[in-house]
């Protein structure tokens, strides 16, 4: 297989004896069949034709020049692929800034209802501007923080010296310390059962996270029917139950949320034969 440069579009000669029109890069960059432009050691650009995604490497290596034909959509792929470009039936959930430079995001497959880790390349070298095929499964939004026993410990010996302080007030908070691993257990699992709903939902773009992690609460997640339900209390004592421990950060008014997806989980049946068809 050899390549003529004419301009900036490449003909390629296939082994059968006709050629393949390769679009330069300047040609399709900002068209509306551009997919994608990667500049390190080089330059790697991607367009769209037909079903199909056409990728092309300009590197200064021999290995890093080639042009390859790529399927457009895919309904499946398998944790540990590469992949040039991102399908274009795969819907955009979460950007993920990690440490350092890194870079992940999270998709979804319509047709096949899993959602996709990728890694996603950094300006490193041609050779490894593929994305990376981490974890496939179902997205989770799940509670990661943690309650301050410490400082209720705190307040404890503190109310007890404070005449305003009414005696079921105090004794709620001896109960909720005592009871405190019980308490925890259902916190994560009221901010779980709300978690999704409060990153996701009114999301018409890409959510963007730091780190794994995301507080994006507003209105949505309330504690005071929690605390008052675990401890039996009545209005008036649950509100000023709340004012103390919130004054003393006890609880996490906005609750830190992990994103990630989960391995294998909501996968159908038959899909890693289909991945791999």
């Amino acid at each position: 297989m050899t390549e003529s440069n004419t301009d900036d579009t490449s003909a390629r000669t296939v082994a059968d004896g006709g050629t393949e029109q390769i679009r330069g890069s300047n040609e399709v960059r900002r068209s509306d069949d551009e997919v994608r432009y990667y500049s390190a050691d080089g330059y790697l650009y991607a367009y769209h034709e037909g079903d199909e995604h056409v990728v092309v490497s300009r590197g200064n290596e021999p290995q890093t020049r080639w042009t390859k034909r790529v399927p457009a959509e895919r309904d499946a792929v398998v944790a540990g692929g590469h992949l040039w470009t991102i399908p274009e039936n795969w819907e955009h959930r979460v950007k993920i800034k990690g440490a350092g430079q890194a870079r992940n995001a999270i998709y979804h497959i319509p047709e096949t209802g899993v959602d996709v880790l990728v890694s996603v390349p950094n300006k490193n070298y041609l050779v490894d501007a593929w994305y990376g095929v981490e974890r496939v499964g179902s997205l989770t939004v799940s509670y990661d923080d943690e309650i301050g026993w410490d400082e209720l410990e705190v307040l404890i010996e503190t109310v007890q010296d404070i005449e305003e302080v009414s005696d079921d007030v105090a004794d709620a908070l001896e109960t909720l310390h005592c009871r405190r691993r019980s308490f925890e257990r259902k916190f994560a699992n009221e901010v779980d059962t709300y978690a999704e709903r409060a990153l996701l939902e009114d999301a018409h773009e890409p959510v963007s996270v730091q780190e794994w992690t995301a507080n994006p609460w507003g209105d949505i997640f309330h504690i005071d029917h929690l605390v008052q339900n675990f401890l039996d209390l009545d209005n008036e004592t649950r509100d000023a139950v709340l004012r103390n421990l919130s004054e003393a950060s006890v609880l996490p008014k906005y609750p830190t949320l992990r994103v990630d997806v989960e391995e294998d989980e909501g996968v159908p049946e038959g899909y890693d034969i289909h991945a791999l068809v």
